[in-house]
């Protein structure tokens, strides 16, 4: 028999080290599920091109003006309706919210680099970078007015 004067047999009572771990890592995933399949405030507050389908969900195109964003003041963009959908897989699983993605739009208007972010899954991450590989960009413009590349990104909210 061992000795000792801590061992896991000599206190049934006593939840081991390695259960600790396994809840705490249940908890972080749970946790991590609902931050970012749940519809929160933010995705009722977004403006841009609203898209009401046919099924009776909304697809909204804003675009996000921030920090990271090079010359945000001055861009414009014109998603194409065609594109727009809510994927039924997300439906089914009652997944909404925002995916954000990163854009790299060139003086002449054209998509150099697309990618996402911030995804929700469920297709929406591929919903919304069809939607955004196939709008129309008018090119940012710098003080003198001339057009410039620049870096943006857009927000595409998915809504039961």
């Amino acid at each position: 028999m061992l000795t000792g004067s801590s061992s896991f047999h000599s206190n049934p009572k006593r939840i081991p080290y390695y259960f600790m771990k396994i809840y705490f890592l249940q908890f972080l995933l749970i946790v991590f599920f609902l931050t970012n399949c749940v519809t929160t405030q933010e995705a009722f507050d977004i403006e841009g091109h609203v898209f009401n389908l046919d099924n009776g969900t909304t697809v909204i195109v804003g675009f996000l003006n921030t920090d990271e964003a090079m010359y945000p003041g001055n861009f414009e963009g014109e998603p194409n309706s065609e594109f727009a959908r809510y994927p039924e897989m997300a439906q089914r699983a009652g997944i909404e919210g925002t995916v954000v993605a990163y854009l790299n739009i060139n003086e002449e208007g054209e998509l150099l680099e697309s990618r996402i972010t911030r995804g929700i899954g469920g297709g929406c991450d591929e919903a919304a970078l069809q939607i955004v590989r196939n709008s129309i960009y008018t090119p940012a413009k710098n003080q003198n007015a001339d057009p410039v590349s620049a870096r943006h990104y857009v927000s595409v909210t998915f809504m039961l």
